[in-house]
């Protein structure tokens, strides 16, 4: 994790042919309160999205994938990062539960995002592994 790289700007490829919506799977990107969803862009083969990335800019797929057995969901993902003059503050992914969400989903975000901040500083100070850090992890999945 370099310590003067901000990352500004995502470019997310699908590669799936032949994707149904009943696959769930969209790429959503909320307002910078992640109050108003602005977008839901389906992961159709050969689609391009790109997006500006920062401490607001809430995206994922948060609705659980609805696949048969033999597909999957593919991406290409790459970053661009702006090396800065200073070390930039650090600010680990942050995960937001949406309006809809249950009281439980919502602590258990609130949970992983305590944990991930802890495990960031802590990676990035060199004490902690990526591969234990998402084990714990993986544990809210």
């Amino acid at each position: 994790m370099e310590k003067k790289w901000r990352r500004t700007i995502n470019i997310i490829i699908y590669l799936n042919h032949n994707w149904l919506d009943e696959y769930n799977g969209n790429l959503e990107l909320w307002d910078e309160n992640g109050k108003k969803k602005i977008k839901s862009i389906s992961p159709i083969f050969n689609r391009c999205v790109i997006f500006k990335t920062d401490k607001k800019s809430f995206h994922g797929h948060p609705t659980k994938l609805n696949l048969p057995p033999e597909i999957s969901r593919k991406s290409i993902a790459a970053y661009y990062f702006l090396k800065e003059d200073n070390e930039i503050e650090l600010y680990p992914t942050k995960f937001i539960a949406r309006p809809q969400d249950s009281f439980y989903y919502k602590v258990k975000v609130n949970s992983e995002n305590f944990l991930n901040k802890i495990f960031s500083f802590l990676k990035r100070k060199h004490i902690l592994s990526d591969r234990f850090a998402s084990k714990v992890l993986d544990i809210f999945k």
